[in-house]
């Protein structure tokens, strides 16, 4: 497994983050008196990291040898271009550039600082989680996915389906009968799911990202704009997930609450 991951690293390097995601599970895990206590990563777990490092490190080699040190190739061009097509971070970015009036130079500067910003928060929010068994494999990879689609320069439609692969893992209903004891807009909430909201989300981004070969084709496409791709696509994907946080807050809280008084019974 970390042997692919580090060959899947020498293709796209951003698969070298779901070592987030799995460097948690190689820790051994004890009880005492009701705490969580990890160990130290050793033995066969270091072997396991080392080994994806390690491939990586010797697939870089020859370019390092034969490249005099160049290895990043295309990257640092790919990180400063400006595609309309960008994830919904970059595109915020940008948004936010203009309204600074910000020069070219300045608005990549502040790309690239939000950009590792939300890599680094993203990666420690699921190696936290994880650690404390609150979040599985599968929804940790596919929120490590997310961001950096979410940050990248250009999301093409042959991009989104690396979604879809957790997704079969994660399916659950929307919509429960576990709320129906509450009264008004609470019993609405305490009914839906965030964690369902979330993965339609994701299903409506995949399949909606098809569109963007239209506005790319030129003007005489079905979108006349870019904007509109963006009110079709990105809205309603940063507008649903946003509920499903919320939703997901929230349940979580009267989950705890209703807990808490169970107990004091």
């Amino acid at each position: 497994e970390t042997v692919l991951m580090g060959f899947s690293a020498l293709t796209k390097i951003y698969p070298i983050l779901l070592l987030a995601v799995i460097i948690p599970e190689l820790l051994q895990e004890a009880r005492v008196d009701g705490r969580i206590v990890f160990s130290r990563i050793r033995g066969r777990s270091y072997a396991l990291v080392m080994t994806c490092l390690l491939t990586v490190a010797l697939g870089y080699l020859p370019y390092l040898i034969l490249g005099h040190g160049q290895v990043l190739g295309y990257f640092s061009t790919y990180a400063n271009e400006q595609g309309q097509n960008a994830g919904v971070i970059n595109l915020a970015t940008q948004w936010l550039g203009s309204q600074l009036h910000l020069y070219l130079p300045r608005v990549l500067v502040l790309e690239h600082i939000i950009e590792v910003l939300s890599i680094c928060a993203a990666s420690l929010v699921v190696f936290a989680l994880r650690m404390r068994e609150r979040i599985s494999r599968e929804m940790a990879s596919l929120i490590i996915f997310g961001v950096i689609l979410a940050i990248s320069s250009h999301v093409f439609p042959w991009y989104t389906p690396i979604l879809l692969l957790w997704l079969p893992a994660l399916l659950t209903p929307v919509w429960s009968r576990q709320g129906s004891g509450a009264k008004g807009g609470k019993s609405i909430l305490k009914e839906l799911s965030g964690k369902g909201l979330a993965i339609v989300a994701t299903w409506y981004f995949t399949s909606a990202s098809l569109l963007s070969y239209f506005p790319a084709a030129g003007a005489s496409g079905p979108l006349a704009s870019w904007e509109a791709y963006y009110q079709f696509v990105y809205k309603p994907l940063v507008v649903v997930l946003g509920l499903a946080a919320i939703i997901g807050i929230l349940n979580r809280f009267w989950l705890r609450k209703e807990v808490a008084r169970a107990n004091n019974r």
